[in-house]
């Protein structure tokens, strides 16, 4: 088992490892089931319980890494737009879109910020922000605070694990991982019940219940 810690604690203080970090969160922004809230999270819990890595370069990483994927998402969006194809210029994909970029122009900041704790939503929101053309100047901005909240909330669990298990990197890795799954799970539940009590009070106030017609091509987007 020291054999086994002792490799982990070289290999995470390796140059290539950086790297590893990058790719993966960035590649997390076009395929969620990437592990970047799990690397982040095991790369701090080390790094606590270690002392090396330094917790500032984790957090530098991983918010360079979700920013540059979160954009590139956005540019997909961008360059397909929403009239490339034939099904997006139904009235029903038109009504959709217009309400998604409505959504963003209202509430944008929250929608941004909020979806980067949730791995599709994520992916969703870049897109929709890009096809939609929400200005370039409000949403790189708000990827930066996103990504900073996000890297900053999955490192402190880290730090966290690997200080209470000082000295076990194996230890610390399993248990933050762990509880960085458990609380993602529950953001999940709560951002999702959150929507859906949006999406509840303004059918109950347009009275009429618009998830028939242009909301679920909404959740299309």
């Amino acid at each position: 088992m020291d054999a086994v810690q002792e490799f982990v604690t070289v290999a995470v203080t390796s140059p290539w490892m950086w790297l590893v970090l990058l790719l993966v969160c960035a590649l997390d922004a076009f395929f969620p089931p990437l592990p970047s809230d799990e690397v982040v999270v095991g790369l701090a819990a080390v790094a606590a319980s270690t002392g090396a890595p330094a917790l500032w370069s984790v957090v530098l990483v991983a918010t360079v890494g979700a920013v540059i994927g979160d954009n590139l998402v956005y540019g997909v969006g961008r360059w397909v737009g929403i009239d490339r194809f034939a099904w997006m210029r139904q009235p029903r994909a038109v009504a959709a879109f217009t309400r998604a970029r409505g959504i963003l122009d209202r509430r944008g900041a929250v929608v941004i910020l909020t979806a980067r704790f949730v791995p599709i939503g994520r992916v969703a929101v870049n897109l929709c922000a890009g096809a939609t053309k929400f200005p370039r100047t409000r949403f790189v901005p708000l990827t930066v605070a996103a990504a900073l909240g996000w890297a900053v909330f999955t490192v402190t669990i880290g730090a966290l694990a690997g200080t209470q298990f000082a000295g076990q990197p194996l230890l610390a890795t399993g248990i933050g991982i762990c509880c960085a799954l458990g609380l993602g799970l529950v953001a999940d539940r709560l951002i999702t019940r959150r929507l859906s009590g949006d999406r509840g009070g303004r059918r109950d106030g347009d009275g009429h219940d618009d998830a028939a017609g242009p909301g679920r091509g909404a959740r299309r987007c």
